[in-house]
Order: structure tokens, then C-alpha cells, then sequence
């Protein structure tokens, strides 16, 4: 596992029947690492709020400010403050929870190499009966992006594996489309997936300005 320095190092949480983190990266030092993991635990405030605002709405965490990237993903847990919105921007606070880490599904350092715009967009896919793509980050400018995807087809669908079988995380790349932010993913959209089409659901997350 990475061992990013102490700082805030803030998760977009997501699902509602698995739970997921998803690190809130930059390209600055020490947030430069993308990570998708498991959640664990009851987390009943996140719950609740996910009730409450919906399947699209943003909804992140604040860790205390002493641990690092690698402290966030041990086992035993956190405690954090949940938020309706981007916890160091217009985010509100809604209460407090204990977050645990079950698994770290998928991270990378960020490393730029290619100037912004000309890698193919591509994607980060986890989930099971709800599926997130998440953004993959390549060079500044950039844009960070969680989105929200169902199957167009029942005939695609797959339930998440069982708890005792490995998760992963796959990649959709879309080579049609251009890597910045007019060629995002958007509501409405649908797009292929390897033999399935997906349709875009929601957008719950989506940061330009710290990754310029």
C-alpha cells in the first residue's frame, strides 16, 4: 500500500448495499494517488444520508489531519466528519462517523508523463448492481470524476461477487473521446462497456480547480 504523508486526505463515499471510498487525489504531494476501496462497517450517518440526499448526491469525509493515506486504509478504522458536498469547499457538515476500510480494490501514484488531453479517456469501473466510474487522472490540466452507471440491458446485469471472492477494478477507455473536460462522461449518456452498454446515471462527483 502507498504511504502518502499525514494530511487530510478526503474520500468521496459511495453505494448504498457495498460501500465504497474513493480518495479525493491531486497532483501535488502528498494526494497524488488515486485509490478505490471497500467500506466496511455499519456506517449508519453515511447511510442515513445517502437516504436522505440521494444516489447522486456528493458526500465526503474529512479524516483528522494526522493520518496518512496508509493510516486511512488500516482496518481498525477512523473517525471523520461526513459532509453534504466537497468537505474543503461549499461542502456542509452533517455529522460524524467511523469509517473502516476493508479492502484496497485499486491505486496508483500519479505520475505525469503525457501532456493533458492527449491519452484516451479512460476510466476506472468498480461495483457490482451499482456501478462507479471513476476518472483516471493523467496530467494537469485535469478533472476528477465519479459517475453513477446502470446497464441498459438486463441481459448484462451481474450481481457483485460474494464477500469471500476478490473484487476488482476494471478499466473503460473511450478513445472517441477527447481526455478533458469537454469530452467527460455525462448524465444520459451511454457508452460501451466491453459487450455491454451502460447508461450514465449521475454525476456525484466532479473537482477541476485542484487539479489545474
Amino acid at each position: 500500500m502507498v504511504s502518502a504523508a499525514p494530511a487530510v486526505h478526503g474520500l468521496v463515499l459511495l453505494g448504498a448495499d457495498r460501500l465504497y471510498a474513493v480518495h479525493m487525489a491531486t497532483f501535488a504531494a502528498p494526494y497524488d494517488y488515486q485509490a478505490v476501496m471497500r467500506v466496511t462497517g455499519s456506517a449508519v450517518a453515511y447511510l442515513t444520508a445517502r437516504r436522505r440526499f440521494g444516489t447522486s448526491a456528493a458526500l465526503t469525509v474529512r479524516p483528522d489531519p494526522s493520518l496518512s493515506l496508509e493510516d486511512v486504509t488500516k482496518k481498525e478504522g477512523f473517525a471523520a466528519e461526513l459532509f453534504l458536498g466537497h468537505f474543503a469547499k461549499d461542502g456542509d457538515p452533517i455529522g460524524r462517523l467511523t469509517v473502516q476500510i476493508g479492502e484496497v480494490l485499486h491505486y496508483r501514484a500519479l505520475t505525469p508523463s503525457v501532456p493533458s488531453g492527449t491519452a484516451a479517456m479512460t476510466y476506472d469501473r468498480f461495483g457490482g448492481d451499482e456501478i462507479f466510474l471513476s476518472h483516471r487522472l493523467t496530467a494537469p490540466p485535469d478533472f476528477d470524476q465519479v459517475m453513477t452507471a446502470q446497464p441498459v440491458s438486463d441481459e448484462f446485469f451481474a450481481p457483485p461477487p460474494a464477500e469471500q471472492e476478490p473484487e476488482q477494478v476494471g478499466t473503460v477507455t473511450f478513445p472517441d473521446r477527447p481526455d478533458d473536460l469537454t469530452g467527460r462522461l455525462r448524465p444520459g449518456d451511454q457508452v460501451m462497456d466491453g459487450d455491454r452498454q451502460l447508461r450514465i446515471l449521475s454525476e456525484v462527483y466532479l473537482e477541476i480547480g485542484d487539479l489545474a
